[in-house]
């Protein structure tokens, strides 16, 4: 059986989570790859629902609180597990839902723009 082709969105969030201290989601519709330590302080989802460090693997914050989800093996299989959570996060928002990274705490790049589907 042949693979099946990676579609370019996979790409891009693949690409931005290889280099992403974190990720979160505020339970609705705002999914952010936070690119750096700045980013992750300043957290624009204040009132997000997950919140899972990338570069402290084997540790998730959810409601603020300590929790542990081990992310096991390489580098890259770890990656395709995180993208993982976030096509789970994607598939559970409301049509409202988007993928944007966040870098210096102010600077937005959409990688699924509001509304669009995971393509």
């Amino acid at each position: 059986m042949a693979d099946q082709p990676v579609s370019s969105t996979d790409d891009l969030i693949r690409d931005a989570l290889r280099r992403a201290v974190a990720i979160s989601w505020d339970g609705c519709h705002k999914i952010y790859v936070l690119m750096d330590e700045e980013s992750f302080d300043g957290e624009p989802g204040r009132d997000r629902h997950r919140l899972l460090r990338l570069d402290r693997p084997g540790v998730c914050c959810s409601a603020r609180k300590q929790q542990h989800s081990h992310f096991v093996g390489s580098a890259e299989e770890r990656t395709e597990a995180v993208l993982g959570v976030v096509k789970g996060w994607f598939g559970s928002s409301c049509p409202l839902r988007f993928v944007s990274t966040v870098e210096e705490d102010s600077c937005f790049v959409h990688l699924i723009e509001q509304g669009e589907d995971w393509a």
